[in-house]
């Protein structure tokens, strides 16, 4: 079922490195990462990084990296590929290529990202962000390989079951990984879960087409705030047009309550500032009300508690957490 998926890649005639600590190399080449990991049957650890720029990506790698703690606990389990993305450090073409077919395969959206792949070329972990700490790093490492082990053993049961058991069983195996790796890199475990349960017992169909009409309405939601960019008025009318219907889905809706109370507080503060935090922290309630267990509900009942405990100001560059980039 499982099969090797290899990036379309541009040959590279000198597979380069970077020594990012004395003993561990960080390869430039995913083609000879991939082989290497093949003849060692290893796995290979991805850093998605922009080292010239990214504040969170040098720290990484000098604090953890670099450690001696990475090289004794990790040196030896792993080939590391490093896929860079500066703003300044000049990458050959070819280079560039490799990388930005890497990160649109991979579907990174920010940096550092690490990426886990086994020897197969399947990624099975996947981490947006920096952690800092050796000990935390490492033990971030041990979650996803024990992820992967019941991954395995979620799709070697899968090969023993029929029908609804059989898909119940891969559909688990995908939820140990990242969503946004399962498309592209497990379309054969997706057609086998259709295969085996047409009826959708499991409710996997139900949950990707409720997924897509996320995506569709999210992107309804970025339309408006690029058409009405320069208009805040009709902007927060459009919004609220979609506020009112009644198929937008739990996860738009509080993305869209989010921004605008956000937007409210920031031009409401200066003339009242106690009605304004009052109405704030009373748009917070109401958006967690909605679903608390949602990213969303779970970053406004955060904002809440900092708002009540450090009586500061929500983030000038918008709400953290829900994946929202607001054109200015």
């Amino acid at each position: 079922m499982l099969k090797k998926h290899y990036l379309p890649s541009v040959t590279i005639a000198l597979a380069a490195s970077i020594p990012a600590s004395a003993a561990v190399t960080w390869l430039t080449s995913p083609e000879e990462a991939l082989a290497q990991a093949e003849k060692q049957q290893k796995s290979v650890m991805i850093d998605f990084t922009g080292s010239d720029w990214c504040g969170f990506c040098i720290r990484l790698e000098k604090t953890v990296f670099a450690s001696p703690e990475f090289e004794k606990v990790l040196g030896d389990k792993y080939v590391f590929l490093m896929l860079d993305y500066p703003r300044s450090k000049k990458l050959s073409e070819k280079q560039k290529k490799v990388n930005d077919d890497w990160k649109k395969k991979m579907a990174i959206t920010g940096f550092p990202t690490i990426v886990l792949m086994d020897s197969k070329g399947l990624p099975y972990a996947k981490h947006a962000g920096a952690i800092l700490q050796v000990d935390g790093f490492l033990k971030a490492v041990d979650r996803w390989e024990k992820s992967k082990v019941q991954r395995d053993q979620l799709f070697e049961k899968a090969k023993k079951q029929q029908g609804p058991d059989k898909a119940k069983s891969l559909y688990e195996g995908l939820k140990t990984m990242d969503e946004s790796l399962w498309q592209q890199f497990f379309p054969d475990v997706i057609d086998s879960i259709k295969k085996a349960d047409p009826e959708d017992k499991c409710q996997f169909q139900t949950y990707i087409a409720q997924k897509e009409r996320i995506e569709t309405q999210k992107k309804e939601m970025t339309d408006i705030f690029i058409k009405y960019r320069s208009d805040p008025e009709k902007r927060n009318l459009a919004l609220d047009d979609m506020l009112k219907r009644g198929d937008l889905e739990n996860t738009v809706r509080q993305q869209i309550m989010l921004t605008q109370t956000f937007w409210k507080l920031r031009s409401n503060q200066k003339a009242n500032p106690e009605k304004a935090e009052s109405e704030y922290l009373k748009d917070l309630e109401a958006i967690i009300a909605i679903d608390p267990n949602s990213k969303e509900g779970k970053n406004a009942q955060q904002l809440k508690e900092q708002y009540q405990k450090q009586k500061v100001n929500p983030p000038k560059n918008g709400i953290p957490a829900t994946k929202l980039v607001i054109p200015k």
